[in-house]
């Protein structure tokens, strides 16, 4: 079986310093250190101008296809 942990680093300045961006390269790691894939969902998907923090519904569905993608690499990967 295989682990898929998912991350967004990005969004308005004030919530992205004080929440995301210091765990960000934490989360990676622990990632790879418990053997788990890591996919950065801010290379998929972009916030919404709405609020500057959040995903909007094409935010969403872009970022559903990029997990459904890697997902789909994964299983073909162990298929091997």
């Amino acid at each position: 079986s295989a682990c898929l942990f998912v991350c967004n680093g990005q969004g308005d300045v004030q919530s992205l310093f004080r929440y995301v961006c210091p765990f960000f390269d934490t989360f990676e790691k622990l990632a790879a250190r418990c053997g788990c894939h890591f996919l950065d969902g801010s290379k998929a998907a972009k916030v919404s101008e709405t609020d500057g923090l959040h995903l909007d519904e094409k935010g969403h569905q872009k970022l559903a296809e990029a997990v459904k993608s890697k997902v789909i690499d994964l299983t073909e990967t162990q298929k091997m």
